[in-house]
């Protein structure tokens, strides 16, 4: 089968570990990081174990805004949150998009949706 996830919303590296982080979610310790953040690789793992194709479409890549609250409260000077997703490798059999390069802030635009939903949905209606 074929599975598709799609996520926009703010998305966020530390450690060169990538996360997506719900709406509702308070990042002010890093430890909260691991409890209310949701590791990308973890995502992808579940859908290949589950599909053999796995679309995956990440709107995610907004300026960080937990970067400044976790890096000044992380316990040791190797925890690093940085802007944008950090790069990774996916499996044979998956197709993932992102809004913009890796460690690069995609553009919020204005209106409803971001410029890389109006451009997917420019191409896929």
């Amino acid at each position: 089968g074929v599975g598709l996830f799609y996520y926009a919303g703010h998305g966020l590296q530390v450690d060169g570990r990538n996360y997506i982080v719900p709406v509702d979610a308070r990042l002010d310790m890093p430890v909260k990081l691991q409890l209310e953040a949701v590791p990308i690789d973890e995502v992808l793992d579940i859908m290949e174990q589950q599909t053999k194709v796995s679309l995956v479409f990440l709107d995610a890549c907004r300026n960080n805004p937990f970067a400044r609250s976790l890096s000044r409260t992380a316990t040791t000077r190797s925890a690093t949150a940085l802007a944008g997703l950090a790069q990774f490798d996916w499996t044979r059999g998956s197709f993932i998009a992102f809004s913009t390069a890796p460690g690069a802030v995609a553009m919020d635009g204005s209106g409803r949706n971001s410029p890389f939903a109006k451009a997917l949905l420019r191409h896929i209606a």
